[in-house]
């Protein structure tokens, strides 16, 4: 059994946001996040590994190029092998990371893939609970649909929060 302390491991850079393992094993790699308002990760994907980002303080834009989500302490948002994704601290931001999977590498992106190129999760249609502006939970039936062709970052749902 291992543990871990992820309040000494806190470390913010003004230049980039800072990534620390914490522990690791040969499928999976626990990490903290520390980032400051407005930085931003690359456009990137993870082929051979889930991501998943917990929010322990702050909050951030969540995307995955159908989608861009505001995301608070004590949101969870699941990145699964493959899917291109960034990450944008609105606020000084800690996340819990872990990633799953024997090859957890990123390939970065110049710019979001067409449509063709989207993963199967989105031809499944598969959504998480998100919250609304109150805070309060949402189920999926709510949400506006994340897989519309054409949209973009920047066609994000005004109505999102």
């Amino acid at each position: 059994m291992e543990f871990v302390d992820l309040k000494s491991a806190e470390e913010f850079s003004p230049q980039h946001h800072v990534h620390k393992s914490l522990t690791a094993t040969p499928h999976s790699d626990i990490s903290i996040a520390c980032w400051e308002p407005g930085q931003t990760s690359p456009i990137h994907r993870h082929p051979g590994a889930d991501e998943i980002y917990h929010v322990i303080t702050g909050s951030g834009l969540f995307n995955d190029g159908r989608t861009e989500r505001r995301l608070v302490a004590g949101d969870t948002v699941i990145f699964p092998a493959g899917e291109v994704h960034q990450v944008t601290a609105l606020t000084r931001m800690v996340l819990y990371r872990v990633q799953a999977g024997a090859d957890r590498h990123p390939e970065s992106l110049e710019s979001w893939p067409t449509r063709r190129s989207w993963p199967a999760t989105c031809a499944r249609g598969l959504r998480s609970p998100s919250r609304s502006r109150t805070g309060s939970r949402r189920s999926s039936s709510s949400r506006s649909a994340p897989c519309r062709p054409g949209r973009r970052p920047s066609d994000s749902d005004p109505s999102s929060p």
